[in-house]
């Protein structure tokens, strides 16, 4: 704000209204003048009232502070950014205990240890590391950091003020960090150094809350770039700070300067809790890390399984249930389809499993096979025949997504005027979140189906090479298949198996 127009303002008709109305101000300038003769008398001679200007007094002290910081204030723009102290001050806080559990808990001693011993082993161990690792700032050491960042953060505002551009203006032949001239001071209008007086009374004000600087200084010498400096005189500096406050030097030179009563310095604000989000990103770090080993291993064994299930020339892909046709519609806002890889290895899985020779098996069975069990080969053909029909379904949902079906044109008509038309993606998304729970349903029902069938199929193996406890004719069975029943048994139900196990997480696939 510049305040030299108010300043001149707040002269002339101070004077008209001391000639038309017999007196020299105003009550607010009156109480202003107390107040100033009142700091004068105390011994600080900073501002002329009559005149409205900062005196070579002020120029003088503050020159005094200058020299007191000038190293801090070189230090300070070397290194302005708050996060680099955060970084430094964590680190060298830390207790020996904390940067063993620290160690523990990197990602290359993660993946170390999952070589060794199982993902849980792991995650206690993470669980344990951290427990011992937060343990140490619950004994108020987080709050002895929080306290530090805030006198550093204090320290840094302080010293980074430009005492060098406003002493120019009382001094314009001073030259920077330069302190063995003996400098002659001239008087400044207050309108020329306000702004600058207002942020150093409201710095210092913050400064002298935090009493323990030695701390700080211990810390700051451990960063690099630190210089030697006079703590002895910055604690001098300090006092004599604590001095004006208690006489309301700065408090009164911020009245002076704003032209108002109301002026009080700033004060300290709570410390900032740099701990927590430090304490988050190490768990956060090692949450990840255990998720990257457990994806990672998903991955392997799902690769591992679609092997076994299914090789290159199996893999029969939807037509239009397609990452490639959802992508138009995520294009313009809408959701895209949930499921297409997933309906996609069931269709594959339709394709190669549910043929003739399982087919010509199951039939055969249910005519000649004899079960002492009253319901094994009814449940086996019910189950048998469902996965058929989920088989037909899942063509026919594909099949319905071309445009010559109702569901087809209604999604292409909704795609071709959705441009424009926030009303008609909210329909669009409701049409493809539709189809999703379809596939899902499709999905959900075709694994359970296959579960319950490799289940008959897994007793029916076990009977047969067993001794036939369960059916009375496996002989019978067996030729009219024109082979033993356990080589159509038995790979049916592994790769059934394997392909349970594939699914298990079909909605991430």
């Amino acid at each position: 704000m510049d305040y030299s127009k108010t300043d001149k303002k707040d002269s002339f008709f101070s004077r008209i209204l001391g000639l038309l109305l017999g007196r020299n101000r105003t009550p607010l300038l009156r109480e202003l003048k107390n107040r100033n003769k009142v700091m004068r008398k105390a011994g600080y001679h900073f501002y002329n009232f009559g005149k409205s200007r900062i005196t070579p007094q002020f120029a003088s002290y503050l020159y005094s502070v200058y020299q007191t910081v000038a190293p801090l204030h070189n230090f300070f723009l070397a290194n302005n950014d708050p996060e680099y102290y955060k970084r430094q001050l964590i680190a060298y806080s830390l207790s020996d205990t904390q940067r063993k559990m620290i160690q523990n808990l990197s990602p290359e001693s993660i993946q170390m240890a999952a070589t060794r011993i199982s993902i849980k082993s792991v995650v206690e161990n993470c669980q344990r590391c951290f427990s011992e690792f937060r343990a140490e700032y619950v004994g108020g050491q987080a709050v002895f950091v929080n306290d530090l960042y805030a006198a550093v953060m204090a320290l840094r505002q302080f010293c980074a003020l430009d005492y060098y551009a406003c002493l120019k203006k009382f001094g314009p032949l001073l030259q920077e960090n330069t302190f063995d001239l003996n400098v002659h001071w001239i008087p400044v209008a207050k309108g020329y150094a306000a702004d600058f007086v207002i942020d150093f009374v409201n710095a210092a004000n913050v400064l002298i809350s935090y009493q323990d600087w030695n701390r700080v200084f211990t810390f700051l010498s451990s960063l690099p770039q630190w210089e030697n400096f006079d703590s002895e005189r910055f604690h001098q500096m300090t006092a004599g700070f604590s001095e004006m406050y208690e006489k309301k030097v700065f408090e009164t030179l911020g009245c002076l300067m704003t032209g108002s009563l109301d002026f009080m310095p700033k004060i300290a604000p709570e410390p900032r809790d740099i701990v927590r989000p430090y304490e988050e990103n190490v768990y956060n770090l090692f949450r990840s890390t255990v998720q990257d080993i457990v994806r990672e291993r998903k991955l392997s064994q799902f690769n591992e399984l679609l092997e076994k299930v299914f090789s290159y020339a199996d893999i029969k892909r939807l037509k239009l249930y397609t990452s490639e046709e959802s992508r138009q519609y995520e294009d313009r806002g809408a959701i895209g389809f949930a499921y297409c890889n997933a309906m996609m290895y069931l269709k594959s899985f339709f394709m190669k499993y549910l043929t003739k020779p399982l087919d010509n098996f199951v039939h055969i069975f249910e005519v000649v096979g004899h079960c002492y069990v009253e319901n094994v080969i009814p449940d086996m053909v019910t189950r048998y025949n469902n996965l058929m029909d989920l088989k037909a379904e899942l063509l026919k949902f594909d099949q319905h997504l071309d445009p010559d079906f109702s569901e087809g044109y209604q999604l292409k008509s909704l795609l071709e005027n959705s441009r424009s038309d926030d009303k008609i993606i909210f329909k669009l998304t409701g049409c493809i979140s539709d189809l999703n729970e379809q596939a899902d349903q499709i999905l959900k029902t075709s694994l359970e189906s296959i579960q319950e069938l490799r289940k008959i199929f897994e007793s029916l193996l076990n009977d047969r090479k067993t001794g036939g406890a369960l059916v009375s004719n496996w002989r019978d069975v067996e030729r009219k298949v024109a082979c033993r029943a356990d080589e159509i048994l038995e790979p049916a139900a592994i790769s059934f198996h394997n392909f349970e196990l594939m699914m298990k997480d079909y909605k991430s696939l």
